[in-house]
């Protein structure tokens, strides 16, 4: 019989990083708006680093913070499938990586992710599902 333990130690490290990202956005969206900007890139500005890792906790509406729940939730799911820490490694990547374009190449603009932020993390997601299939590891 399958051992579902595995399974909703998984998909619990999933909806505690959906949770997060949502209490960070509402609070962020409802309560206290300025936390948008201390998240947010500011590119080529040493306050705008934490914004590299701030930024996909932060969005713009609640539409923006709905439209990428599900892929979050696709795309997590599937790389969850290989593990907890692959999940937040690959995760992690992705978050700096992300950010460290638009703080590289940007010019003076306020990057809430509301603009490229979650495309760009649903590219990577997949890039990274279509290597480890490519690869023999399956997903």
């Amino acid at each position: 019989m399958l051992n579902a333990e595995p399974w909703r130690r998984r998909g619990g490290a999933l909806l505690a990083t959906v949770g997060v990202i949502w209490i960070v956005s509402l609070y962020g969206l409802l309560v206290d708006q300025g936390l948008q900007f201390a998240l947010a890139v500011l590119p080529r500005r040493v306050e705008g680093l934490a914004g590299v890792l701030g930024m996909p906790f932060v969005h713009g509406s609640m539409t923006h913070l709905l439209a990428n729940t599900v892929p979050m939730l696709i795309f997590g799911g599937i790389l969850v499938s290989r593990g907890i820490g692959y999940f937040f490694k690959v995760s992690l990547a992705i978050m700096v990586l992300g950010g460290a374009a638009p703080e590289s190449i940007a010019h003076g603009v306020v990057e809430v992710a509301d603009r490229q932020g979650g495309h760009g993390a649903r590219i990577a997601c997949s890039a990274v599902i279509a290597v480890n299939a490519s690869d023999g590891h399956g997903v």
